[in-house]
């Protein structure tokens, strides 16, 4: 947690106010903040219909995933500087999670910059890149030469709405599974049909 959410947790302590703080870094933790949190504000039943939900999405997404190979994947997660996610990040769970190997993951943070010769370096098989808004199509990749990356050359880069990934919650679950179809189209292509 950030200094500024232990300091309002503190102050909301000292009020008298029952305070209950999650912080989920994988998809796994979220099943199990959401039944903290149900349990909290005595939503048990409606807790558990939900843990059940995430926790059956999870597995069939793993299992149709589970046996192709992982993609190397670099996800953007802004252009100007160049930013991608560590391992420390909950952004590379969904990729792990999803098929995908995390290109940065040697890199113990939650976000990293990223220059063009390591860019090269990674050459991933797939480019995503976070849109921050409905409209917003701007990336890093596609304003530089980069044509001999992997991921350019296949096409293989992809747009994922940021809210869907960056902020850990019951909605990371649809990102998931939008980011294995990205990964992993063809084992995807009877997700609809689940």
């Amino acid at each position: 947690m950030t200094d500024i959410q232990t300091k309002y947790i503190h102050i909301l302590k000292q009020a008298g106010i029952r305070v209950v703080a999650v912080e989920p870094k994988t998809l796994p933790e979220i099943i199990a903040a959401i039944d903290v949190i149900s349990e909290a504000i005595g939503e048990q039943d409606r807790g558990r219909e939900l843990h059940l939900t995430l926790s059956t999405q999870l597995a069939q997404v793993r299992k149709l995933v589970g046996d192709a190979p992982p993609r190397r994947t670099f996800l953007e997660v802004w252009d100007a500087p160049l930013l991608t996610v560590g391992r420390q990040s909950f952004i590379h769970d969904l990729i792990t999670q999803a098929g995908g190997i995390n290109v940065s993951a040697d890199k113990n943070v939650d976000y990293t910059p990223c220059d063009i010769e390591t860019l090269y370096a990674y050459n991933p098989e797939v480019y995503v890149v976070l849109s921050h808004s409905r409209n917003d199509t701007r990336s890093f990749i596609t304003g530089s030469n980069l044509a001999d990356i992997a991921a350019v050359k296949t096409n293989q880069v992809f747009s994922i709405t940021d809210d869907l990934l960056q902020r850990p919650g019951p909605r990371s679950f649809t990102g998931l599974v939008k980011l294995a179809e990205i990964l992993h189209p063809q084992e995807m292509k009877d997700w609809e049909t689940k």
